[in-house]
């Protein structure tokens, strides 16, 4: 399972487990959307945020979705070192 990711509607990418990219963004709101879910981010001039994608169970089925959240800028800079750069 690959949903798309969405940023302010545009798909930019698909949902790969073990995978980073990066998406330049203008200051100001933005949405990013995976599967059924969405995650409301504020951009400063100059500033990174990291957007995690999170796999979850919808009730007690073998159904899976993929929803953004957003991570903590320490975090995220640490996690993404583990991570697989496909470039964008």
């Amino acid at each position: 399972m690959q949903p798309n990711i969405l940023i302010d509607g545009q798909r930019v990418w698909s949902a790969v487990t073990g995978e980073v990219f990066f998406v330049d963004l203008p200051p100001g709101m933005h949405s990013v959307f995976c599967d059924h879910e969405t995650v409301n981010i504020r951009l400063d001039a100059s500033e990174s945020r990291y957007v995690a994608l999170e796999n979850y169970q919808v009730g007690g089925d073998i159904l899976w979705h993929v929803r953004p959240i957003l991570v903590d800028p320490d975090q995220g800079s640490q996690e993404i070192e583990n991570l697989h750069y496909i470039g964008h």
